[in-house]
Protein backbone atom coordinates (compact mmCIF):
# COMPACT_ATOMS: atom_id res chain seq x y z
CA UNK A 1 0.00 0.00 0.00
CA UNK A 2 1.97 2.51 -1.01
CA UNK A 3 1.53 6.79 -0.15
CA UNK A 4 1.58 9.30 -3.10
CA UNK A 5 1.62 12.59 -2.19
CA UNK A 6 1.23 16.16 -3.69
CA UNK A 7 1.96 17.92 -1.01
CA UNK A 8 4.89 19.95 -0.10
CA UNK A 9 6.80 19.23 3.57
CA UNK A 10 6.40 21.50 6.20
CA UNK A 11 9.41 23.69 6.72
CA UNK A 12 9.58 23.67 10.13
CA UNK A 13 8.99 21.25 13.20
CA UNK A 14 11.56 18.87 11.29
CA UNK A 15 11.56 14.92 12.77
CA UNK A 16 14.00 14.98 16.16
CA UNK A 17 16.12 11.70 16.11
CA UNK A 18 16.91 9.51 18.90
CA UNK A 19 17.38 6.07 20.13
CA UNK A 20 14.45 4.67 18.51
CA UNK A 21 12.27 1.13 19.69
CA UNK A 22 9.51 -0.85 18.46
CA UNK A 23 6.53 -0.03 20.81
CA UNK A 24 4.17 -2.72 19.15
CA UNK A 25 4.49 -6.72 19.58
CA UNK A 26 2.05 -7.98 16.95
CA UNK A 27 3.88 -9.10 14.05
CA UNK A 28 1.42 -8.29 11.59
CA UNK A 29 0.86 -4.94 12.77
CA UNK A 30 2.68 -2.00 11.06
CA UNK A 31 5.69 -1.16 12.56
CA UNK A 32 5.37 1.48 15.21
CA UNK A 33 8.30 3.29 17.22
CA UNK A 34 9.03 5.59 19.87
CA UNK A 35 11.85 7.48 20.24
CA UNK A 36 12.20 9.45 23.31
CA UNK A 37 14.98 11.94 24.25
CA UNK A 38 16.29 11.72 27.74
CA UNK A 39 17.73 14.58 29.48
CA UNK A 40 20.51 14.43 31.72
CA UNK A 41 19.04 13.89 35.23
CA UNK A 42 19.77 12.15 39.00
CA UNK A 43 19.50 8.31 39.84
CA UNK A 44 16.60 9.73 41.49
CA UNK A 45 14.76 11.86 38.68
CA UNK A 46 15.94 8.46 36.19
CA UNK A 47 13.93 6.25 38.57
CA UNK A 48 10.64 8.41 38.95
CA UNK A 49 10.64 8.32 34.84
CA UNK A 50 11.35 4.55 34.51
CA UNK A 51 8.40 4.41 37.17
CA UNK A 52 6.44 6.54 35.77
CA UNK A 53 6.18 6.59 31.77
CA UNK A 54 4.27 9.47 30.34
CA UNK A 55 1.95 8.00 27.59
CA UNK A 56 -0.03 9.38 24.67
CA UNK A 57 -1.83 6.52 22.97
CA UNK A 58 -4.12 6.67 19.55
CA UNK A 59 -7.67 5.47 21.03
CA UNK A 60 -9.76 5.32 17.96
CA UNK A 61 -9.98 7.37 14.73
CA UNK A 62 -13.46 9.33 13.77
CA UNK A 63 -14.55 12.19 11.58
CA UNK A 64 -15.20 15.49 13.40
CA UNK A 65 -16.21 19.34 12.54
CA UNK A 66 -16.05 21.97 15.07
CA UNK A 67 -17.64 25.57 15.14
CA UNK A 68 -14.38 27.19 14.47
CA UNK A 69 -13.60 25.54 10.75
CA UNK A 70 -16.97 26.45 9.00
CA UNK A 71 -17.92 23.21 8.89
CA UNK A 72 -15.43 21.25 7.40
CA UNK A 73 -15.09 18.12 8.24
CA UNK A 74 -11.57 16.44 9.72
CA UNK A 75 -9.98 13.09 9.92
CA UNK A 76 -10.06 12.83 13.63
CA UNK A 77 -7.75 10.50 16.48
CA UNK A 78 -9.20 10.58 20.04
CA UNK A 79 -5.38 10.54 21.88
CA UNK A 80 -5.61 8.82 25.47
CA UNK A 81 -3.01 9.20 28.11
CA UNK A 82 -3.51 6.12 30.63
CA UNK A 83 -0.42 6.77 32.68
CA UNK A 84 -0.60 8.85 36.05
CA UNK A 85 1.04 12.15 35.10
CA UNK A 86 -0.05 14.49 32.47
CA UNK A 87 1.04 14.89 28.61
CA UNK A 88 2.21 18.24 27.90
CA UNK A 89 2.50 20.09 24.37
CA UNK A 90 0.76 17.27 22.19
CA UNK A 91 1.23 17.80 18.73
CA UNK A 92 0.30 15.46 16.00
CA UNK A 93 0.95 15.37 12.05
CA UNK A 94 1.23 12.96 9.22
CA UNK A 95 4.35 12.30 7.76
CA UNK A 96 5.86 11.13 5.07
CA UNK A 97 7.42 7.85 5.23
CA UNK A 98 9.80 7.40 2.60
CA UNK A 99 10.81 3.93 1.22
CA UNK A 100 14.50 2.39 2.10
CA UNK A 101 14.54 5.17 5.01
CA UNK A 102 14.09 4.86 8.64
CA UNK A 103 10.31 5.81 10.21
CA UNK A 104 12.58 8.26 12.33
CA UNK A 105 13.65 10.21 9.27
CA UNK A 106 9.78 10.67 8.29
CA UNK A 107 8.88 14.21 7.78
CA UNK A 108 5.48 16.27 8.39
CA UNK A 109 3.70 17.02 5.64
CA UNK A 110 2.22 20.83 5.52
CA UNK A 111 -1.33 20.53 6.40
CA UNK A 112 -4.21 23.75 6.83
CA UNK A 113 -4.91 22.89 10.59
CA UNK A 114 -8.21 22.75 12.37
CA UNK A 115 -8.29 26.54 13.76
CA UNK A 116 -9.93 24.98 17.25
CA UNK A 117 -5.89 24.49 17.56
CA UNK A 118 -5.52 28.92 17.26
CA UNK A 119 -8.20 28.88 20.33
CA UNK A 120 -6.90 26.70 22.54
CA UNK A 121 -2.91 28.98 22.10
CA UNK A 122 -0.96 27.18 18.92
CA UNK A 123 1.21 25.57 21.15
CA UNK A 124 -0.14 21.84 21.28
CA UNK A 125 -2.26 20.71 24.24
CA UNK A 126 -1.99 19.27 27.50
CA UNK A 127 -3.78 15.61 28.26
CA UNK A 128 -4.47 15.01 32.03
CA UNK A 129 -3.92 11.74 33.40
CA UNK A 130 -6.10 9.37 32.38
CA UNK A 131 -8.01 11.76 30.20
CA UNK A 132 -8.40 11.80 26.62
CA UNK A 133 -9.13 14.66 23.45
CA UNK A 134 -10.61 14.39 20.21
CA UNK A 135 -7.67 15.63 18.24
CA UNK A 136 -8.20 16.97 14.16
CA UNK A 137 -5.33 15.88 12.27
CA UNK A 138 -6.16 16.68 8.71
CA UNK A 139 -9.42 18.20 6.68
CA UNK A 140 -11.51 15.40 4.39
CA UNK A 141 -10.76 17.88 1.79
CA UNK A 142 -6.61 17.56 2.31
CA UNK A 143 -7.10 13.88 1.97
CA UNK A 144 -8.42 13.44 -1.01
CA UNK A 145 -6.36 16.29 -2.69
CA UNK A 146 -2.92 15.69 -0.98
CA UNK A 147 -2.53 12.62 0.83
CA UNK A 148 -4.57 10.17 -1.42
CA UNK A 149 -5.27 12.09 -4.58
CA UNK A 150 -5.35 9.08 -6.81
CA UNK A 151 -8.44 7.56 -5.22
CA UNK A 152 -10.88 10.78 -4.85
CA UNK A 153 -11.80 10.68 -8.08
CA UNK A 154 -11.83 7.19 -9.08
CA UNK A 155 -14.53 3.97 -8.32
CA UNK A 156 -13.24 4.26 -4.76
CA UNK A 157 -14.39 6.22 -1.90
CA UNK A 158 -12.62 7.22 1.23
CA UNK A 159 -15.52 6.20 3.99
CA UNK A 160 -13.88 4.81 7.26
CA UNK A 161 -10.57 5.11 9.06
CA UNK A 162 -8.77 2.83 11.86
CA UNK A 163 -6.30 1.85 14.21
CA UNK A 164 -6.39 -1.86 13.02
CA UNK A 165 -5.57 -2.93 10.03
CA UNK A 166 -8.64 -3.64 8.28
CA UNK A 167 -7.66 -6.43 6.60
CA UNK A 168 -6.89 -8.57 9.54
CA UNK A 169 -10.15 -6.93 10.80
CA UNK A 170 -12.38 -8.79 8.55
CA UNK A 171 -10.93 -12.04 8.35
CA UNK A 172 -11.52 -12.07 12.47
CA UNK A 173 -15.28 -11.45 11.64
CA UNK A 174 -16.46 -12.34 7.75
CA UNK A 175 -17.10 -15.98 9.04
CA UNK A 176 -19.92 -14.38 11.55
CA UNK A 177 -21.43 -12.90 8.61
CA UNK A 178 -24.20 -14.14 6.84
CA UNK A 179 -24.21 -11.87 3.71
CA UNK A 180 -20.23 -11.66 3.37
CA UNK A 181 -20.31 -12.24 -0.64
CA UNK A 182 -22.07 -9.12 -0.84
CA UNK A 183 -19.70 -6.66 0.93
CA UNK A 184 -17.54 -4.79 -1.32
CA UNK A 185 -14.47 -5.02 -2.35
CA UNK A 186 -12.17 -2.27 -0.18
CA UNK A 187 -9.01 -0.92 -0.28
CA UNK A 188 -6.84 0.41 3.33
CA UNK A 189 -4.33 3.11 2.94
CA UNK A 190 -1.74 3.48 5.80
CA UNK A 191 -1.41 6.66 6.99
CA UNK A 192 2.05 7.51 9.43
CA UNK A 193 1.14 10.13 12.11
CA UNK A 194 3.60 11.67 14.52
CA UNK A 195 2.65 11.99 17.78
CA UNK A 196 5.22 14.71 19.88
CA UNK A 197 4.74 15.38 23.42
CA UNK A 198 6.82 16.38 26.72
CA UNK A 199 6.49 14.82 30.46
CA UNK A 200 6.54 16.72 33.52
CA UNK A 201 10.29 15.69 33.16
CA UNK A 202 11.03 17.81 30.57
CA UNK A 203 11.46 14.89 27.90
CA UNK A 204 10.43 14.88 24.35
CA UNK A 205 8.99 11.72 23.49
CA UNK A 206 8.18 11.59 20.00
CA UNK A 207 5.96 8.27 18.58
CA UNK A 208 5.22 7.32 14.54
CA UNK A 209 2.14 5.05 14.81
CA UNK A 210 0.44 4.18 11.73
CA UNK A 211 -3.44 4.05 11.27
CA UNK A 212 -5.56 3.33 8.01
CA UNK A 213 -7.73 4.97 5.89
CA UNK A 214 -10.62 2.73 3.81
CA UNK A 215 -11.67 3.03 0.67
CA UNK A 216 -14.95 1.53 -0.64
CA UNK A 217 -16.08 0.60 -4.14
CA UNK A 218 -18.71 2.38 -5.44
CA UNK A 219 -19.63 -0.13 -8.41
CA UNK A 220 -20.04 -3.17 -7.38
CA UNK A 221 -21.44 -4.86 -4.02
CA UNK A 222 -24.28 -3.73 -1.65
CA UNK A 223 -22.70 -3.61 1.95
CA UNK A 224 -19.00 -1.61 3.33
CA UNK A 225 -17.02 -3.39 5.79
CA UNK A 226 -16.51 -0.67 8.63
CA UNK A 227 -13.42 -1.59 10.47
CA UNK A 228 -13.77 0.83 13.04
CA UNK A 229 -17.20 -0.22 14.36
CA UNK A 230 -16.28 -4.26 13.26
CA UNK A 231 -20.03 -4.43 11.47
CA UNK A 232 -21.02 -4.19 7.61
CA UNK A 233 -23.27 -0.75 7.13
CA UNK A 234 -24.50 0.88 3.94
CA UNK A 235 -21.54 2.66 2.02
CA UNK A 236 -21.40 6.73 3.18
CA UNK A 237 -18.30 8.27 1.59
CA UNK A 238 -16.95 11.06 3.76
CA UNK A 239 -17.78 14.01 2.40
CA UNK A 240 -15.75 17.62 2.39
Amino acid sequence: MGLSFAAGLAAADQTTYGPCSPITNNASAPVNISCPIQMRSSIQDAYLMATHPTQVVIDKVSFSSNIYDGGRRFLTVTLKNPSGLRAENITVYPVLEKENEPIAASRPIAVKRSLLYTKIGGQGITIGAGQQFEFPVVSIEEVNTKLFPSLADGQYCFYDASVEHPHNNWVEHSNSIANASSVRNFIPEMLRLRIRYRTIFQQTITNYVAIFLVYGDTTRGQLAWYPSRSSTGVLVCQKV
